[in-house]
């Protein structure tokens, strides 16, 4: 959950789990032939068997589902007969005197491919074989003179899912599989193999397990031509596998109404299966039955009345674009109900009626519509569980919110819309009113003691959806965490703020962007979300919180008659408080401010007139200072503004180095001021500062020496006493970095960059993730890195300018590159006149890692470089500059600030440089 930087339109999300991968590269032992996949479906990360004695569920590494091959006909030239093996258990040991311990059962999970990654069949499912091997340790590997082995023919169980590999044409079937070994293993600890056998050509792979307790370590190796064991393999996965008992019993088939004797509970393992352990079938009470209706209970706790089948192949939330009846397919039947809706009748689900997702169902959905007949729906999202024949919804487990005794029962009955904020006009008869005034529901002011719970209803219905918008401020500044809860809607839940500094939301707002804490996902039923921001809230300042549903367009889903219309908002506030100035620093002097205080101590430029300023202070010392908000005699806002004044000597250019810690929320700015004329002062520099956050230091731009005179503003950015926790502490120092405050310039003579922008109607041509299209190749540049050495060399231009609401903006520009063959990390070297920072990620829809410069020119060369690890080798990335410094993950930077002022074009500034390095 990341706060949006909202004026850009950029939203950082949680890392997503689309992946792509590449052919295997064959032809070495110390290769891992390891293919990452995308699973469609439902069952992902299904747990072992209630009663297993030990295992590890097949699930992601870091974001990244592996396949393996692990198959005795998988050959690559002289090597041949691939074998992955993995360790047991990854806890304790199995005791092998308790009957209970004996391995007597295996499960696993796994694809068949051929070689151009396409699905592929060995037979008829649970007739082909699988050799099975138990090893005992050796020193923590196997050692290869195995001590049982075992030819299988598991039980095989099509999941109803698939998987996709990059360049896959033909989705492969997950399969699950389950053995049952003739004799039982009694091992304390050990490893085991497992490998598909039966037809060449195509190939069995072991899924991989990321799941707690795992090692994420295995060994491989080719039987024909290997060294055995192989090499370890330790940056992927571990493998999935559930170890069982031997047990036998009655299955019924409620699918069928057929009960069968004395078979093995792996074989019951089917959707709808009953396993009843050491029970024959006429001793069922109630007997196995057929019924073609029961409960479906969807995972984000809605539910259905189906038959089995519809229930494992209900779209549940799949979003179908040209199914227009909802019946899971893309046919002839849908032509009447797409005629239908076009005319005026209710969709059955929007999203699949607006088959070009621009929001609306009309005519130019017509065109994409015809596109989409035939082609196969997207496999159900949500998990699920039938509950059997003649069950029904009210036996589904799902939780009920407590909101019996909240701290502000929302005053808006289900239905009505009289909180609706923005939403909400002066004028209920004109759309383009202002919003009404008195439309948010006030929280009043949070308690530092207890939390703040907001129980309230949130509903979508008759083509109208409802949002709740609430007002709320803190005593004290603070920290803000909160959970929250929904029964039945899909929800988005987040204060809201003016802009990106938390500053306070003002009716303008509601026609800007609104800046918050925005889910990356919908906060589902069933799955609290909850946000522990370490941002801090300020005091005496009106905020906003919004809920609403998370479909934008307006939908039928979620009528109050559902009687599962609530949320829950937990609230919990922190006071935060710190004074880091010490009685032994020389301090500010200044007389206190309040209502009666006229500011002409050090206010220097904001002075009323003249240009008061104290002497110069000295370097590599720490001074207290003092500052404050309050309102005077005729109830205006006042500000304290403190003005310090350095003065440099010598005749080499220098930077400063800043540091400073604050109890207040301020920002620091450098300014320039000719002849103590205050209408030629030049803003050099600046950086926001939050409070009570450790010692930050920043550096300046080179500056003059010989005598010049320079100026630190300090201006608080939210409400601060006058009297209490309203103090900074700095100190400055002089840098001196002769290459880099000398030769250091950046001339784009060519560039794959727009001219420089300064409004935001003007061209944008790598508006990249911003774009109204991020999967527009043409809104990026396209960078291509050196392999093993730098590529060329790019050069763009960055500015900041006022957007025409007002609100100041910043020009991002997008770029992507591709990672060559066997590079796992690239380096950029890059040099700026200002502070740049660069964030790497997968894809738009991804979080990604942030490095900068702290300083323009870093160092004492005309260019630094940042690197990024743990990358996929031939996969694209995609990045963005930003005027900014970077994100605290190398030595001197600062937490990522972007900056919105102080760069417009025609800067002699504005100009950078990248290249490109892979690496291994």
């Amino acid at each position: 959950m990341a706060r949006s930087l909202a004026l850009l339109g950029v939203i950082w999300l949680a890392a997503g789990t689309i992946l792509a991968g590449s052919a295997p590269v064959l032809g070495s032992d110390t290769l891992d032939d390891a293919l990452p996949g995308f699973i469609l479906g439902a069952r992902a990360d299904e747990p072992c068997p209630a009663d297993s004695i030990t295992g590890q569920i097949p699930s992601a590494c870091n974001g990244t589902r592996w396949y393996f091959y692990s198959d005795l006909e998988f050959c690559s030239g002289t090597l041949c007969r691939r074998v992955r093996c993995e360790d047991f258990p990854k806890t304790g040991l199995l005791d092998p005197n308790n009957p209970a311990h004996a391995i007597g059962t295996i499960r696993w999970f796994g694809v068949n491919i051929d070689d151009a990654l396409n699905g592929c069949s060995k037979g008829t499912p649970g007739t082909y074989p699988f050799r099975i091997r138990f090893y005992n340790d050796s020193a923590g590997a196997p050692n290869p003179a195995h001590v049982y082995e075992e030819v299988v023919t598991p039980y095989m169980t099509d999941t109803g899912e698939t998987v996709l590999f990059s360049g896959a044409t033909i989705p492969a079937i997950r399969w699950g599989y389950a053995a049952t070994l003739t004799s039982p293993r009694q091992m304390a600890n050990g490893w085991f193999s497992i490998c598909g056998q039966g037809v060449p050509g195509c190939y069995s792979l072991w899924e991989g397990s990321g799941a707690d307790g795992g090692n994420n370590k295995f060994y491989q190796w080719f039987e024909v031509g290997g060294t055995i064991p192989g090499p370890a393999v330790t940056d992927k996965c571990d493998l999935n596998y559930c170890f069982g008992v031997n047990r036998t019993g009655a299955c019924c088939h409620t699918s069928t109404g057929i009960c069968e004797n004395n078979v093995h509970e792996l074989a019951c393992r089917a959707p709808g299966d009953i396993f009843h352990p050491n029970t024959t079938c006429d001793m069922l009470e109630p007997p196995c039955v057929l019924s073609s209706f029961g409960a479906c209970c969807f995972d984000d706790c809605t539910c259905q009345i189906l038959t089995e089948q519809s229930c494992y192949n209900w779209p549940g939330g799949a979003i179908c674009r040209g199914d227009a009846n909802c019946d899971g397919l893309r046919d002839f039947d849908d032509i009447d109900a797409f005629v239908a809706v076009l005319g005026g009748q209710t969709p059955c689900w929007f999203e699949n009626l607006d088959v070009n997702a621009d929001g609306g169902i009309n005519f130019d959905d017509i065109s994409p519509f015809v596109d989409n007949l035939w082609q196969d729906c997207p496999e159900p999202e949500l998990p699920r569980e039938w509950l059997g024949p003649g069950t029904n919804c009210s036996q589904c487990s799902f939780p009920v919110l407590d909101c019996n005794s909240p701290t502000h029962p929302e005053q808006e009955p289900c239905g009505a819309d009289t909180n609706g904020g923005c939403n909400s006009h002066s004028d209920p008869n004109d759309p383009n009113s202002p919003p009404d005034p008195n439309a948010w529901e006030h929280l009043g002011v949070l308690d530092l003691n207890h939390p703040t719970v907001v129980c309230g209803t949130v509903w979508s219905d008759n083509w109208l959806h409802d949002t709740d918008w609430y007002a709320f401020s803190l005593p004290m500044q603070g920290l803000v965490s909160w959970v929250t809860e929904t029964e039945s809607v899909p929800l988005i839940s987040t204060p809201v703020f003016g802009d990106a500094n938390m500053g306070p939301p003002t009716m303008a707002s509601c026609t800007g962007t609104m800046w918050g804490y925005w889910p990356g996902t919908p906060i589902l039923p069933c799955f609290p979300a909850g946000v522990a921001p370490t941002d801090i809230f300020r005091a005496g300042v009106t905020y906003w919180w919004l809920v609403l549903p998370y479909y934008g367009a307006p939908f039928d889903v979620y009528p109050c008659a559902l009687n599962r219309n609530d949320y829950r908002i937990t609230i919990t506030t922190t006071e935060l408080h710190c004074d880091p100035c010490l009685q032994t620093d020389p301090q500010e002097g200044e007389p206190a401010c309040g209502p009666g205080y006229v500011d002409t101590f050090n206010s220097g430029c904001d002075a009323g007139s003249g240009f008061p300023v104290q002497p110069a202070v000295d370097a590599n010392t720490w001074y207290c200072g003092k500052s404050g908000t309050w309102t005077d005699p005729n109830g205006n806002a006042q500000v304290d503004y403190d003005w310090w004044k350095i003065v440099l000597t010598g005749t080499v250019k220098k930077r400063l180095l800043i540091q400073v810690q604050s109890a207040f929320n301020m920002r620091w700015e450098l300014y320039s001021v000719p002849g103590s004329n205050c209408t030629s002062k030049l803003r050099l520099d600046y950086y926001e500062f939050d409070a009570c956050k450790s010692n930050l230091a920043i550096y300046t731009t080179c500056l003059q020496p010989s005598n010049s005179v320079y100026y630190m503003r300090i201006v608080p950015t939210s409400a601060v006493s006058c009297t209490q926790w309203n103090t900074y502490r700095f100190q400055w120092s002089r840098v001196t970095e002769a290459p880099a405050c000398t030769t250091c310039g950046v001339i784009c003579t060519s560039s794959p960059d727009d001219v420089c922008q300064s409004d935001p109607n003007g061209p944008e041509t790598n508006a990249g993730c911003n774009a109204p299209d991020p999967n527009n190749p043409a809104n990026y540049m396209y960078f291509t890195a050196g392999n093993n050495t730098y590529g060329a060399t790019y050069c763009g231009r960055l500015s900041t300018f006022t957007g025409g609401d007002g609100t100041p903006r910043a020009d991002l520009d997008w770029f992507r590159f591709t990672l060559p063959t066997g590079r796992t990390k690239v380096v950029i070297r890059g040099k700026a006149m200002f502070r740049m920072s660069i964030n790497i990620t997968p894809s738009c829809a991804d979080a990604g890692v942030a490095h900068g410069w702290d300083r323009p020119c870093k160092g004492t060369t005309t260019a630094a470089t940042q690197t990024w690890t743990g990358l996929t080798p031939g996969a694209t990335y995609t990045g963005v500059v930003i005027y900014g410094n970077g994100g605290g993950d190398g030595t001197g930077e600062q937490p990522l600030k972007q900056f919105f002022f102080g760069l417009p074009c025609g800067d002699s500034r504005n100009n950078y440089e990248l290249e490109l390095q892979a690496q291994a």
